[in-house]
């Protein structure tokens, strides 16, 4: 799949946004229990999420294929760094095998088109390994660097029967393995990693009276 280039853009603060969504991120100290805040980071929320797994189950269990599709949101900063919040899941259509899919061009602009009238961005490609592990095949490399290479964008893969997910992204041309991403909870305000495979490093009670868990660092 290809997308047309567009012009450059740039994280917003995120004290611009009335959105009680985004409100949520105006102090990430409290998100990352007065650790250090990485330079980038991405938050997912949890039923986006959610939507993408079961987008992928449901394409497995008719056509045991792989299946794909784009998380949107916001692109913002703040003291600490930049981010990005993806609060929406976009399923993909077009050309699937049971290790192979590709995004037709008429997706992708339905959902660039979205995107414009909702005012988001596209900022996560996800996509599956069913019962492959999770991994960049040459394919997917070639992918991420074409498509999502810009810095608020990051790929994901997940593996929906080994309940596995790893990241990627593109840093000088190069696809490095991306661990800095979370799920996160609007209604609870708790943090959690995309299969509940993340340590509890803390339980204290933080201003959102939310449970603080470490930090997701990938699967490996």
């Amino acid at each position: 799949m290809k997308i047309v280039k567009t012009k450059e853009i740039k994280a917003k603060d995120v004290s611009e946004f009335a959105d009680n969504v985004l409100q949520r991120f105006l102090d990430r100290t409290i998100l990352h229990a007065n650790s250090e805040i990485p330079a980038f980071f991405v938050y997912i929320q949890d039923y986006a999420w959610n939507a993408f797994l079961n987008h992928s189950i449901n394409v497995y269990k008719e056509i045991r294929h792989e299946a794909q599709g784009i998380f949107t949101g916001h692109y913002l900063k703040d003291q600490y760094g930049e981010f990005i919040v993806a609060t929406n899941y976009e399923e993909g259509y077009g050309v699937s095998q049971s290790a192979y899919v590709e995004m037709s061009e008429e997706c992708l602009a339905m959902i660039s088109e979205k995107c414009q009238i909702d005012g988001t961005l596209m900022l996560i490609w996800a996509h599956t390994h069913p019962g492959f592990g999770v991994f960049y095949s040459g394919t997917d490399y070639n992918c991420l660097r074409t498509n999502f290479y810009k810095p608020y964008q990051i790929g994901i893969v997940a593996d929906i029967i080994r309940k596995q997910s790893k990241g990627y992204k593109v840093n000088n041309g190069n696809v490095d393995e991306f661990v800095d991403y979370i799920l996160f909870n609007y209604e609870s305000s708790l943090l959690s990693s995309p299969y509940g495979v993340c340590p509890i490093e803390d339980e204290r009670k933080s201003g959102w009276g939310i449970r603080i868990v470490r930090l997701f660092r990938g699967t490996k």
